[in-house]
């Protein structure tokens, strides 16, 4: 996995704009709970591609994980009305709500269930 990541890292530093090669490195930093690592590289790919879902989702999760949970409802927001057909945004989003607002967090988790064509949010 280091060597691995190694390469990742070469391969980032000569194509800085290869999007592909830095969600593989996001995915890396989340794993290992480089959240503020993952949170910036996320950044610079929504600079690239602000529509793009994934970005925002997982760039929530970061917030979320670093308690930046204004944040992190932003991006889950932002990945909903880019696509209304998240599901995971919505998953993601009524777990950030859970405990501030209970009623907006189970319209949310219900949307994601319904959504969710695999039932992996039930």
């Amino acid at each position: 996995t280091t060597l691995a990541m190694e390469d990742l890292k070469l391969t980032a530093a000569l194509d800085k704009s290869n999007t592909l090669v830095l969600f593989k490195t996001v995915n890396y930093q989340f794993s290992k709970t480089m959240y503020q690592s993952a949170l910036d590289n996320l950044t610079v790919i929504l600079h690239r591609d602000p529509c793009n879902i994934e970005a925002l989702c997982l760039r929530g999760r970061c917030h979320f994980m670093l308690r930046a949970y204004f944040e992190s409802l932003k991006d889950y927001s932002a990945a909903i009305h880019y696509d209304p057909t998240s599901f995971m945004a919505f998953y993601y989003r009524g777990c950030v709500l859970r405990r501030a607002n209970p009623w907006l967090a189970i319209r949310d988790l219900s949307t994601a269930i319904v959504l969710d064509v695999n039932n992996n949010s039930a």
